[in-house]
């Protein structure tokens, strides 16, 4: 049994005589290594982590670019919307200035048109049906029918006048108001 052990000793110990053989030369290989000065990495591991978080924004400046590219083309879409509305704003204007309507009084300025120097606005309601009058007879092609409601807003002579002016041009018309009258009544003029 001692010689037993004696040999598995002798194993033991040719084996950690080999590995420190190897341990030596691999030793002897890294000796220049190891003997350098050891170098502080602190600073480069803090840029790094400085890459690793600026990686993480890199994301969201893409979707800012993104969206600021978004932005310029739904500013220049609505420049164009703008321009295309006050184009649409002008337009009736431009038209009334070119147009030759042989309406007493009618003139425009600024795109506006006015009659008798007046906003169409600023007309009474008898003045704005009358207006309507002249406008629709000045289409003798059309259908020459004109309905006019709200006749009791005009004082009774207008309302006769507008009445005769529509008979002379020879336009049909159906004029309605309203009374205090419950049943519906139909005059033929």
């Amino acid at each position: 049994m001692q010689r037993k052990k004696e040999d598995k000793t002798a194993v033991i110990k040719k084996e950690y005589e080999a590995n420190v053989a190897k341990y030596d030369s691999a030793m002897e290989e890294y000796k220049d290594i190891a003997e350098k000065d050891l170098i502080d990495f602190s600073e480069l591991q803090e840029q790094a982590q400085q890459t690793e978080k600026m990686k993480s924004y890199l994301n969201e400046y893409k979707r800012m670019l993104d969206l600021q590219d978004e932005v310029a083309e739904l500013t220049e879409e609505s420049e164009e919307y703008t321009r295309k509305i006050e184009k649409a704003r002008m337009l009736p204007g431009e038209i009334l200035e070119t147009a030759t309507i042989p309406i007493n009084g009618l003139t425009v300025k600024d795109g506006i048109p006015l009659i008798n120097g007046l906003p169409i606005s600023n007309l009474s309601d008898g003045e704005k049906l009358d207006l309507c009058i002249d406008v629709a007879i000045q289409k003798p092609n059309g259908l020459q029918i004109v309905l006019i409601d709200g006749v009791e807003k005009m004082s009774t002579k207008m309302r006769e006048g507008l009445y005769k002016k529509c008979k002379d041009k020879g336009l049909q018309f159906i004029a309605t108001r309203t009374t205090d009258e419950e049943d519906l009544t139909v005059i033929e003029l």
